[in-house]
């Protein structure tokens, strides 16, 4: 009889269920509860690559999209942030 093997969209879909059920609905604040939801978002977005990862667990490779996801929003801000000092320096002189 041969090994069954869950695929990992089932595997990952578990994982969100148990999180929302388990750990968003005791995040005491909204704002992080709707930062949990972005993470979520992050996470569907990335499954794929996710799914590729050979990490011992599931938790490590969403931990790892989470944090690249987070890299990628703060390099986006740290972008904004110097387009508008130019138009201050700009407006300034």
């Amino acid at each position: 009889m041969g090994r069954l093997t869950v695929p990992f969209r089932v595997k990952f879909n578990e994982k969100i269920a148990m999180l929302r059920k388990l750990f968003q609905k005791a995040l005491v604040d909204d704002e992080r509860r709707e930062a949990f939801n972005k993470i979520i978002e992050a996470w569907g977005v990335e499954a794929h690559a996710m799914s590729y990862l050979n990490l011992p667990t599931m938790m490590e490779a969403m931990l790892l999209t989470a944090v690249v996801d987070n890299r990628r929003e703060i390099e986006l801000i740290k972008r904004r942030i110097e387009e508008l000092k130019k138009i201050v320096e700009e407006l300034g002189s």
